[in-house]
């Protein structure tokens, strides 16, 4: 019984498609935090010494976004 060798290039190739789907696999995830990050630095520009600012914030972040709007509402 051989060894299974991946297709085409070894394990060298192996390992940068591994690498490569992870990079598409992260790539919502970045761009979701990029956002979450360019609110943020707005929100507390704005808003950042007002009532619920914290924990409006917090529903940022953890992408709750009826616990955000009830925080941004009042």
């Amino acid at each position: 019984m051989g060894v299974v060798r991946p297709a085409g290039g070894g394990a060298s190739a192996a390992l940068r498609r591994l690498i490569d789907e992870n990079r598409k696999e992260r790539a919502a995830e970045d761009a979701i935090r990029k956002a979450q990050d360019s609110a943020n630095r707005f929100m507390m520009a704005i808003a950042g010494d007002l009532p619920g600012f914290e924990e409006a914030v917090r529903a940022l972040y953890a992408q709750d976004g009826a616990k955000f709007r009830e925080e941004t509402q009042r």
